[in-house]
């Protein structure tokens, strides 16, 4: 895979939403951006919170826009949707023969994660894809915006991690969230609040 500021890199985020919610459908968006510069596209799923149909709803999600013959990458806002719909990164580059990059601003605190997730059904499946997922990495972005280097964190599946940090680098625009996430957390966010609010 050739990567440059022409890149087709699709970015998935979900609707806020609140803790109460287990069983009820979420809102997912997915936008599709050459790099981080030109929006091209806008893709929707809905998916259960605190279900296990994440996985599924984008694999499929994906595979029936008329897009994907020109997408190269997808991006996940971390591998947790709508609560804890867990997706299988593993899977989802399998199905969709694309390299999944699932990012998260912070470092993970696996341990609180895990106490929290015994709290919803089928939580030691939804341990085992966390934990699936693989390695946490680390990429260093600088951009225009930004005073100094700052780092973001992933996990990725059939990428290597230092083609995966050149993605994110060639992604991000503003601050170190990639365009792509950044852009789905805006429109979804507004979607639910009437005006976009907070960070990816």
């Amino acid at each position: 895979m050739k990567i440059n500021s022409e890149l087709r890199v699709l970015g998935i985020d979900d609707l806020p939403h609140k803790r109460n919610q287990a069983g009820n459908k979420i809102l997912a968006i997915g936008t599709i951006f050459r790099g981080g510069k030109f929006m091209d596209a806008m893709l929707t799923t809905h998916i259960t919170c605190d279900g296990d149909d994440a996985t599924s709803c984008f694999i499929k999600m994906i595979n029936k826009s008329k897009n994907k013959p020109q997408l190269r990458v997808i991006l996940t806002d971390g591998i947790t949707f709508g609560g804890f719909n867990v997706i299988d990164i593993r899977k989802i580059s399998e199905k969709t023969n694309l390299p999944v990059i699932s990012v998260v601003r912070h470092k993970p605190h696996f341990d609180k994660i895990k106490k929290a997730i015994t709290n919803v059904a089928h939580w030691e499946h939804k341990w085992n894809l966390i934990v699936k997922a693989g390695e946490l990495h680390e990429a260093i972005i600088t951009n225009k915006t930004l005073n100094k280097p700052d780092n973001i964190f992933f996990q990725c599946a059939g990428i290597s991690p230092a083609k995966a940090a050149k993605v994110l680098q060639i992604t991000t625009m503003h601050g170190v969230i990639p365009e792509p996430l950044r852009m789905s957390h805006i429109i979804g966010s507004g979607l639910q609040f009437g005006e976009s609010r907070g960070h990816a």
